[in-house]
């Protein structure tokens, strides 16, 4: 994972309407409400071959954690049923996004294989001060391909 890819990642999250006014950056979640951070999890191999000539492929599957600090009032249902929707919707929007090529690409191969998701959105804490944090996990796969010859 590289700075350019957060940083793309960010600029497309920012195109989502579920997301408007929300201030997002990389590792840093203020605690102010309308803000938002991503959280790197990890890069899992997935998959490896090598071709005869010595052509390393592989699949990967990274995972970010997006953790949305919003609006909260215990017992408030109207805003309870408000940032439901804004969760669902940033959901299908990663999928359509995704469906249609528009997300930003990892891989350095096989783009039409390169899927992006969000699910798993859930609230995290709530706090005194009218808000609360979510979590919703973004999971893209992709295909990396090196042409220098591996030892195993």
């Amino acid at each position: 994972m590289n700075e350019t890819y957060f940083e793309q990642l960010l600029q497309w999250l920012a195109r989502c309407p579920a997301l408007t006014g929300i201030d997002l950056r990389v590792d840093d979640l203020p605690p102010a409400a309308g803000t938002g951070a991503l959280f790197p999890k990890g890069v899992e191999q997935t998959d490896r071959w090598q071709n005869l000539l010595g052509q390393v492929t592989t699949r990967q599957k990274m995972q970010l954690v997006l953790r949305l600090n919003l609006p909260f009032v215990p017992g408030d249902a109207n805003l309870s049923a408000q940032t439901a929707r804004r969760l669902l919707e940033l959901q299908a929007w990663v999928a359509e996004q995704s469906a249609a090529g528009l997300a930003p690409q990892l891989g350095n191969a096989d783009p039409v294989q390169e899927t992006l998701t969000a699910g798993a959105a859930r609230l995290e804490q709530a706090n005194d001060e009218g808000s609360a944090v979510y979590n919703v996990t973004l999971t893209a796969h992709y295909t990396m391909k090196w042409s220098d010859t591996f030892e195993d």
